[in-house]
């Protein structure tokens, strides 16, 4: 590319181009200006006014594949131009060199070029227009020189630096952490979906604003900003062992923060690098888990009070059936002992909850009629309502047995009822229903968790004020009551929830404010027929003639068993504890037929001492006592010939388990 005014008589300079073979330059070229464009970096073309090759250097051979004995003098474009833009490459420099005033002038454009092999690539071109005047060098006039710089490596490296950064982004974005950058004024230079979906937001509304802009709680923006200035000042990391953020739900989450101080980019800003951890749902499972361990606690508390409760009302229940019997042409009497009775039936009622709570009570499940329960307790639920609720039964005799224990089954009615009736502190309705759900028409399909059945449905429906809608998902929660301390306990319904997810069914409560809660219980059908019903208490308790050993240390219960068992004929052998169970069967010169055992005995357990007597009695049965056991060591101990009698019990139904223990077939 010659300089204006520039007359030296050089005809021609050659130079090896990166093929080795000579590159060409024009002849009218000084050495130094052959010199300079040789050592481009860039291909240099020079052209005439009809737009031939009329300069060469050695990287335009090398870039284009043409050596400059093979390019001079040729049309440029037929050398360097795709076919498919040639007219119009040319159509576009013919028209600028044409052009008044355009020499010295230069323009800057990328444009697609074709190497020798067909392959093409894209470029950087520098085009400027000189002006050559006639002189010696040969004819005068406009040309171009073309500076073309290869983009091949350049788009390569550009492409990869696109693609490192969207998997860097990518990474960034799976991350489940927080993570951002902030500059010194509190501005987010750069976020990840975390951050924008906790404010609501996205990713690029966020860049360029600050906490403030999205997040309403001006005492967290303040002590974000407070640890963001103290790590740009001291220069060091910051941890931050919980701090809290409001998100765009408005819900409160609980983080572990550290920021990083960052020199940002070449020019180094300074910026807050920080990534937070979201402990909320590791924070609300260690609340649940320290919640189950003090219900745990709570639970042992509970077995270990019912145990107590359980002797003293053995022993009362026992006495009272006594002196009922005595007191039978005493009116007066027999009505104090009733009173007594229902008192310690009250009681017994409220320890099988502790001990239901506890998980610590002896279910026996077998097929029971839902209906027929009902039915059976209809009377007592009449007197526990009172006149100013009116009890509708609708039960279906129909809807079939379900495998629960009997006692549980009870208890879960008499709750849902009592529930019903504190509903409605000035009367009203409540209607109890069973109905069978086959297993097409399950009512609680669409909530998901119900399985297709068949199942039975226990409702009951109370016309109250309903249950409120910010109480409702508490409702089955231990402890959890609306009632007045002296009132409630809390746990009914826990108790209910517990006994029916026990025996593989659902609860749940439909309610709308001012008409009314129906608490709906579904449990799975069972083909086994129910069992037939026990004699009740009052029926006559059978005697016999057997030895029996009674081992207990509550004074007041194994006085009962014995005076009940002696006054049905039985010859009665006592014992304080197991040790002194084992030396009275020792010493005993007869036989000893069935032996009556507590399971929990301070000292040798009855179970220790059953084992050892035993040893020496083989033939001897067994019934095991207790008001508190572990389920799976009671399980172990009834799963031979021992039978299992829970506390309290009525003398009745200690004659009978007596009774029907020895009748049975001997052990093997």
């Amino acid at each position: 590319m010659g300089a204006q005014g520039d007359r030296s008589d050089v005809r021609g300079v050659d130079a090896p181009d990166a093929t080795g073979r000579p590159a060409r330059v024009p002849p009218t070229a000084p050495p130094w200006l052959a010199a300079v464009l040789e050592a481009s970096p860039d291909a240099v073309v020079l052209v005439d006014a009809a737009l031939r090759v009329v300069g060469w250097n050695g990287q335009a051979a090398a870039v284009f594949g043409h050596p400059a004995e093979e390019a001079l003098g040729r049309p440029a474009l037929e050398l360097v131009a795709p076919a498919h833009v040639r007219a119009t490459s040319r159509a576009r420099l013919e028209e600028f060199l044409a052009r008044p005033g355009v020499v010295g002038a230069v323009r800057r454009f990328e444009a697609p070029f074709v190497r020798r092999d067909g392959s093409e690539f894209v470029a950087r071109v520098t085009l400027g227009v000189h002006e050559r005047p006639a002189g010696d060098g040969g004819p005068g006039g406009r040309g171009l020189a073309c500076f073309v710089h290869d983009l091949t490596e350049t788009r390569r490296a550009e492409a990869a630096l696109r693609d490192g950064e969207r998997r860097l982004r990518q990474i960034i974005d799976l991350v489940p952490h927080f993570i951002f950058a902030k500059d010194a004024e509190g501005r987010f230079v750069l976020v990840n979906e975390a951050v924008a979906k906790a404010y609501g937001t996205t990713v690029e509304a966020l860049l360029g604003r600050r906490d403030a802009d999205f997040n309403p709680n001006l005492h967290e923006v303040d002590h974000f900003r407070d640890d963001d200035l103290a790590v740009l000042r001291e220069g060091k990391p910051k941890r931050v062992a919980e701090e809290v953020l409001t998100d765009a739900t408005g819900r409160t989450r609980v983080l572990e923060t550290i920021k990083i101080p960052f020199a940002l980019g070449e020019a180094g800003t300074p910026t807050v690098l920080g990534v937070s951890t979201d402990l909320t749902e590791r924070k609300r499972v260690e609340a649940d888990l320290l919640h189950a361990q003090r219900m745990e606690g709570i639970g042992r508390l509970a077995g270990g009070v019912a145990h107590d409760f359980n002797n003293v009302l053995t022993a009362i229940l026992g006495s009272v059936q006594l002196l009922e019997a005595r007191l039978a042409s005493d009116p007066t009497g027999r009505r104090e002992v009733e009173t007594i009775r229902t008192a310690a039936e009250r009681a017994a009622s409220l320890t099988r909850q502790l001990l239901t709570f506890a998980r610590r009570d002896h279910a026996k499940p077998q097929p029971v009629d839902l209906a027929a329960l009902t039915l059976d307790l209809e009377r007592m639920l009449r007197r526990v309502l009172g006149s100013p609720v009116e009890l509708v039964a609708d039960v279906d005799p129909e809807a079939g047995a379900v495998e629960v224990d009997p006692g549980q089954m009870e208890q879960v009615v008499v709750n849902l009822v009592v529930n019903a009736r504190d509903a409605m502190p000035r009367g009203g309705r409540l209607t109890i229903r069973t109905r069978p759900v086959p297993a097409d028409a399950c009512p609680d399909a669409a909530r998901g968790h119900v399985g297709a059945g068949p199942w039975v449905e226990l409702s009951v429906t109370d016309t109250g004020e309903g249950i409120p809608p910010a109480v409702l998902p508490r409702i089955f929660e231990p402890f959890f009551s609306t009632k007045h301390a002296t009132v409630g306990t809390g746990l009914g319904l826990s108790i209910c929830y517990g006994i029916v997810k026990r025996w593989g069914g659902h609860i749940w409560a439909e309610t709308a404010a001012g008409r009314g809660s129906t608490f709906r219980v579904l449990l799975p059908r069972s083909e086994k027929a129910p069992a037939p019903r026990p004699p009740s208490g009052d029926a006559a308790a059978p005697p016999g003639r057997e030895t029996v050993l009674v081992m207990d240390d509550e004074d007041a219960v194994r006085a009962t068993m014995v005076r009940t068992l002696a006054d049905l004929g039985y010859r009665v052998l006592a014992a304080g504890g197991g040790e002194e169970g084992v030396e009275v069967a020792r010493t005993h010169p007869g036989r000893i037929d069935l032996v009556l055992a507590d399971v929990v005995m301070p000292g040798t357990t009855g179970p220790a001492a059953v084992e050892r007597i035993l040893a020496t009695r083989p033939g001897t049965r067994v019934v095991y006592v207790s008001g508190y056991y572990d389920p799976e060591r009671l399980q172990e101990l009834g799963s031979g010939s021992a039978a299992l009698l829970g506390k309290p019990f009525t003398p009745a139904a200690l004659a009978r388990t007596v009774r029907a223990t020895l009748d049975r077939a001997a052990p093997c």
